[in-house]
């Protein structure tokens, strides 16, 4: 994160904006699991896993230095549009093709990280962590 001008604001300032609006839009997603509708549900889980791809893409991009002109304002309008009815039509378009197409390396990765010990080891440590500290933070 820098305060470079790469667009039309600075870069730090649509950082802070990008955080703003996803805290709101968690906030959102918590509204949706609460009510007793599937389609609002549906429609967060899309616009959640859109979101993954979209970080996964730019810790990649980012560590080879590659920068895009106005990314962060472009982002950011994608975010808002997905969280406004948009995410199903970017799942359609582009986040299906994508997954069906790494489908089974997701899978392959999937198994050797649940066969490894030490992954299960981690895992382990870490339900015990949360069961120990959130969930009884929340009774």
């Amino acid at each position: 994160m820098s305060f470079f001008w790469t667009g039309i604001l600075p870069d730090g300032i649509t950082v802070l904006i990008t955080k703003i609006v996803l805290l709101f839009f968690g906030y959102k997603s918590y509204k949706a699991i609460e009510t007793d509708t599937l389609g609002d549900d549906a429609q967060w889980l899309t616009f959640w896993l859109l979101y993954s791809v979209i970080q996964f893409f730019e810790f990649w991009i980012f560590l080879f230095g590659v920068e895009f002109p106005y990314y962060n304002e472009a982002k950011l309008a994608l975010l808002i549009y997905m969280a406004w009815g948009g995410s199903t039509v970017v799942y359609n378009l582009v986040g299906k093709k994508m997954l069906v197409y790494a489908e089974h390396g997701i899978e392959v990765v999937s198994r050797k990280a649940n066969e490894n010990e030490k992954f299960k080891e981690i895992s382990q440590k870490g339900k015990q962590v949360w069961e120990e500290k959130v969930v009884k933070l929340a009774k």
